[in-house]
């Protein structure tokens, strides 16, 4: 005979999960160790299979026999008796309280033996047998009573169920417990995640711990068929670590921009808390400290703050150390980089050089200004600060002398709050001399008086040779009668078409008395190493100035509006002066009309004259020399057809209201005339014979030049009498009023804007233009030639 032993797992179906609900079981079905054992020989076959069941009184034991069949009756024995319990579906013997019974799906073979309320009399070895095909199969079962496992503890933790560590040094963790029946199986976990389990009443876990268990929970489970709820005990692990620096800005580059306050946090992270703190700043040889405190502080951060910065913070366990990169960042440093050239120079540039951070720069236009600040242009240069200063046309590179400023930015203010920062440098550049725009080929003088004819040169550098001689070719040089004087100082030139104020020379001929033979045409030449230049003047005598042309009036409301041409200014400034009068009166009325002009020409307003009254108006022109004739006599009356009107409208009123209106007007009408003779009289104690002098206000030594357009007026009202024999200055600070109370104002204040117009108004510029261009064909008049007596 032939016997085979095998060895095997039997799973016993138990109530879903018991050990969680810690209800009572139902139906076991246990996973034991099983022995099998098949024993063949001529004959016959035996198959042997045992399984052991843990139960707890009370439970409900499912005895599943493993070999179904439908052919041949399960046979189930058991302890209580030696003839059997069962035959397929019939029961042979029970207990007194009838808790055996047979189960399962007969349909297919399936005779499980059950017991409810299991008793300690239950217990024993219960065996199953069917004959298929002439093998015998016996599987037995061996009910025991189970007992619990209890006490679990972990031996080696503090009262509070913690346990102490160090990071990077091993820890050993016991868990023990009193073994049931069967014998329990024990584990180890953390987070939910298995460490280690064995069946064993004591189970050892050794480990490392880090810086991230701190505080963390490992749990010992014991795990057993006989419990209805796992046994555990937990322990809380306190881990001493050093510190872990991180900083309260969570990145490895801080910017700053320069004249801002900076704080960085160092915080530590470690058990127990950073006891100390170190800050130091790497340089190329070693590392300064900076502070002994917690966060890095600089009220006001300077470029030089820049660099690599190190906290270190520590505890008893250790010291942990963090870097940190310091960028500041800082409006440009702008230079330009240049050399001075001659006017012969083929390539002229200039370079700016931007120093910032971020080194990305935005160059903006470059400014050119004379040697006193004035603007003169804007060039564009390249997106790299490089200026190619442009060709100019022959004889104008010496317009390229002046400032230099060049602007850029990288989107940093400076500690002031100014995004653009700039630098200028003056670029000098030597050529010949140039007599500048506002010298004047004509000079106007008065006979018999002293006169200063001035020429105004730009020379970089300064001329070496000044000559001066007439048409003859005579040599000008100083004398009794004759003065030459030189002098450095401010000139007004064109450079690149704009009108500023450079520095150069003044050459003055003064000429003390001037008579006939002065009265011709000079040339004035200046000579330096580069080249020379030549200025021709002419020396002529001053005149009265000429009768303004094309007056005309125009009436408006009370009020008459006048325009004229002016004429020739005699060579000085010009002012001229309204006359009119009632046609009853011989009594004339004089203006100033301020020098104020329009492109169509000059006019002036006369305000508040009578209604139905007729006016006779004329006007003259006033220079330092005398008067020009008057204009004709001109009349306009003034009507009061919108009076009528309203009268009338009046008229169909009432009787009552036409009677107080009657009162009203006859007292205005006495207030009035009362009025009218009191200025009359006062008036006539200020008349004065207007071709009696010349205008003393005016400077006698003032010259007319070609490029004088300013103007100098007074806005005060002055009314004369023509039959007077002395001539009153006009008064600025003058109220007077007329006759007839009339007013005569400007609807203005500017004098010097061509762009500001008004009606009562006049530039002496225009008068220049009408009248010169008439006299001489010439379309550029000369103009006032101012500080030649300087």
């Amino acid at each position: 005979m032939d016997v085979e032993h095998h060895t095997g797992q039997f799973k016993a179906q138990m109530p879903e999960n018991p050990n969680r609900t810690g209800g009572l079981r139902k139906n076991i079905q246990l996973s034991q160790n099983a022995r099998v054992m098949i024993t063949k020989n001529i004959d016959t076959t035996y198959a042997y299979a045992q399984i052991d069941i843990y139960v707890q009184t009370g439970d409900k034991v499912n005895l599943k026999c493993s070999y179904p069949s439908t052919s041949s009756s399960t046979t189930w024995f058991g302890p209580q008796v030696v003839s059997p319990i069962s035959k397929g579906s019939t029961l042979y013997w029970n207990t007194e309280d009838n808790r055996i019974s047979i189960g399962g799906n007969q349909g297919i073979g399936q005779y499980n033996l059950q017991i409810s309320r299991i008793k300690s009399s239950d217990l024993g070895t219960y065996r199953c047998s069917v004959n298929i095909e002439d093998i015998s199969y016996q599987q037995e079962f061996r009910v025991i009573q189970g007992r619990p496992p209890k006490d679990i503890k972990i031996p080696n933790v503090q009262t509070d169920n913690t346990i102490t560590g160090t990071e990077g040094k091993n820890i050993t963790l016991q868990c023990e417990v009193v073994s049931g029946i069967p014998k329990q199986l024990l584990k180890w976990v953390h987070n939910g995640e298995t460490l280690t389990e064995n069946r064993t009443d004591v189970l050892n876990f050794t480990f490392t711990p880090k810086h991230t268990d701190h505080l963390s929970q490992l749990t010992c489970e014991a795990i057993s068929s006989a419990l209805d709820v796992y046994l555990i005990r937990s322990v809380t692990i306190i881990v001493f670590y050093a510190p872990r620096v991180y900083f309260s800005k969570k990145k490895k580059l801080v910017s700053v921009i320069e004249g801002q306050p900076l704080i960085v946090r160092c915080n530590g992270h470690s058990y127990p808390n950073p006891d100390n703190f170190t800050w130091t700043k790497r340089t190329e040889l070693s590392e300064n400290l900076i502070s002994n405190l917690p966060s890095l502080y600089i009220n006001n951060v300077k470029r030089t703050d820049a660099g690599k910065y190190a906290c270190e913070a520590a505890n008893m366990i250790g010291s942990g150390r963090k870097e940190i990169d310091l960028l500041v960042m800082y409006a440009p440093d702008v230079d330009i980089y240049y050399k001075n050239y001659t006017d012969e120079t083929k390539t002229r540039l200039l370079i700016c050089n931007a120093t910032g951070i971020p080194s990305i720069y935005n160059f903006h236009n470059w400014e050119q200004k004379s040697d006193y600040g004035d603007h003169i242009r804007f060039l564009s240069g390249s997106k790299y600060g490089i200026l190619y200063l442009p060709d100019n046309v022959k004889d104008s590179k010496y317009q390229d002398n002046g400032y230099y400023k060049c602007t850029v930015d990288n989107k940093i203010p400076d500690i002031k709050g100014n995004i653009k920062q700039n630098a200028e440098v003056y670029l000098d550049v030597k050529g010949k001399p140039f007599f500048v725009i506002d010298n004047t080929d004509t000079v106007f003088c008065q006979y018999h008086q002293s006169v200063s004819v001035a020429v105004n040169i730009f020379s970089n550098p300064k001329y070496t040779t000044l000559e001066i001689y007439d048409r003859s070719g005579s040599d000008i040089k100083s004398g009794p009668h004759v003065k030459v004087l030189e002098d450095y100082t401010s000139v007004i030139d064109a450079f690149h078409g704009t009108r500023v104020r450079v520095k150069g020379y003044r050459i003055t001929m003064r000429i003390e008395n001037l008579t006939d033979e002065y009265l011709k045409e000079y040339t004035f030449n200046v000579i330096n190493a580069f080249g020379q230049s030549k200025h021709r003047l002419s020396v002529l005598r001053a005149s009265p100035p000429d009768t303004p042309l094309n007056v005309a009036l125009m009436p408006v409301a009370n009020d008459v509006n006048m325009e004229w041409n002016p004429n020739f200014n005699g060579g000085f400034q010009q002012y001229f002066f309204i006359q009119y009068r009632d046609q009853d009166s011989t009594i004339w009325i004089e203006v100033q009309a301020f020098n104020t002009t329009t492109n169509a020409g000059a006019s002036w307003t006369v305000h508040n004259l009578k209604f139905g009254r007729s006016y006779i108006f004329r006007m003259f022109a006033r220079n330092r020399i005398g008067e020009s004739n008057k204009t004709s006599e001109m009349f306009v009356t003034i009507n009061e057809d919108h009076r009528s009107v309203l009268f009338y409208s009046i008229l169909t009123g009432s009787s009552s209201v036409i009677l107080l209106l009657i009162i009203v007007f006859t007292v205005c009408a006495c207030k009035k005339r009362l009025r009218s003779n009191v200025k009359t009289n006062h008036s006539s104690t200020q008349t004065y014979n207007i071709e009696a002098g010349q205008y003393d206000e005016i400077d006698e030594y003032q010259m007319v030049h070609r490029h004088n357009v300013e103007t100098a007026a007074s806005y005060s009202i002055q009314e004369t009498n023509i039959d007077s024999d002395y001539e009153q200055p006009v008064d600025s600070l003058s109220t007077d009023r007329s006759v007839n109370d009339q007013h005569n104002l400007s609807s203005s204040n500017s004098e010097s804007s061509e762009n500001d117009i008004d009606e009562n108004h006049t530039f002496t510029k225009d008068v220049i233009v009408n009248s010169y261009e008439k006299l001489t064909d010439d379309p550029e008049p000369p103009l006032p030639y101012d500080s030649l007596s300087q």
